[in-house]
């Protein structure tokens, strides 16, 4: 099984919809997945994940089945640390450097939640744990289930692909649970192109536990056009 993380196109956060270079993206990343070929859809419930999906349900002749859990960090999950009580920010924007901090180097994933300044100030931590049980458990519908090691055991081994349409920052604590690394370490290090497409596979083995293999991360091939790269917003230009 592939399972495939795709963040949405290029928003408008204000109204929690695409611009019209998002929709574009959207329509690109939906001939690419026609190809790739997919078996189920899933979305984040926000407007911006559920109108990227809707191109790609549309190619496939598929539902896309809504995720409430899958949605985006909201300001609960900001974070006091860098900025201050009365104006919180996001986790993302901390500094670098504090997270890879030595003093935190032994700590796992629920005690950097509980210990880590900039983790242990909002509902991050919280938030975090719904999106891996939200995630295990569309999983578990498709055939691999997380054991109390955090490996799948394969309860049906099969060569599905299933997507996810969702965000960039919940998106981190997905590569975080799935690759067993402590978040703090993707907080604020990773930086997923809109629409870009992160891949992981699960292995076809009957009867045996596997751990997922991240084969790409962040693609945006769907995004060139004869030859030459689209512009992208993380360059500061748009297509």
């Amino acid at each position: 099984m592939i399972f495939y993380l795709i963040r949405h196109g290029r928003p408008d956060y204000a109204t929690d919809t695409l611009l019209p270079e998002g929709v574009e993206q959207a329509e690109k990343c939906a001939a690419r997945m026609k190809i790739s070929g997919v078996d189920r859809i899933y979305s984040s419930t926000m407007g911006r994940a559920m109108q990227t999906a809707a191109p790609t349900a549309a190619a496939c002749g598929l539902p896309v089945t809504p995720c409430y859990w899958a949605r985006e960090f909201q300001e609960d999950c900001h974070t006091a640390f860098s900025y201050s009580e009365e104006k919180k920010g996001l986790v993302s924007r901390a500094p670098t450097e504090h997270f890879h901090s030595a003093e935190y180097s032994r700590l796992t994933i629920d005690e950097e939640f509980e210990l880590i300044p900039g983790l242990n100030d909002s509902e991050i931590g919280n938030r975090y744990r719904e999106i891996a049980d939200g995630l295990d458990g569309i999983l578990r519908e498709n055939g691999y289930s997380r054991n109390s090691e955090g490996f799948y055991d394969v309860l049906e081994g099969n060569d599905k692909h299933i997507v996810l349409f969702a965000h960039a920052g919940m998106g981190r604590a997905v590569v975080s649970h799935l690759l067993h690394v402590p978040f703090r370490f993707f907080a604020t290090t990773l930086i997923n192109n809109f629409t870009g497409i992160t891949a992981f596979l699960f292995e076809n083995n009957n009867n045996k536990t596997v751990s997922p293999r991240m084969i790409s991360y962040g693609d945006i091939g769907h995004l060139y056009t004869d030859g030459k790269p689209q512009k992208t917003f993380f360059t500061g230009e748009i297509i």
